[in-house]
């Protein structure tokens, strides 16, 4: 249980690093802001769920399924991931916000940071079996 805790939390604080300098870049490249909508805290706890219950699930499910469990993991992890997009195409901006179409280009990404470091840091640590 602790490696699964130790990775998620690894991957989390990869994941809301990234993420927050991606916002930075984004914010000054495009010079929108959209701290109204998004922020610093949203994206640290947005992380932490993406990268603890992540582990913790794998750290379960490999009790459940024995044969390909890495495969059946991930498969099922990319899909809520991307299933994970799908309620920012309908979000309502605020009326203040400037250039919103190019909200969806900044937090779609950022959704797959937790993804990603998940699976580059998973070969790194070895879950106990049972």
């Amino acid at each position: 249980m602790r490696v699964a805790l130790f990775h998620g939390l690894l991957t989390a604080t990869v994941a809301a690093l990234v993420s927050i300098l991606y916002m930075n870049v984004y914010s000054e490249a495009l010079a929108v802001d959209f701290s109204a909508v998004v922020n610093v805290v949203g994206i640290i706890a947005a992380c932490l769920i993406g990268g603890l219950l992540p582990s913790l699930g794998f750290y379960f499910f490999s009790d459940r399924v024995s044969t390909r469990t890495d495969l059946w993991f991930n498969a099922i992890f990319t899909f809520l991931t991307f299933a994970s997009c799908v309620p920012v195409f309908g979000l309502q901006l605020p009326l203040t916000v400037k250039a919103p179409e190019l909200f969806i280009g900044m937090v779609i990404p950022m959704h797959f940071f937790p993804l990603l470091f998940w699976l580059v840091s998973r070969p790194l640590f070895a879950y106990p079996e049972g």
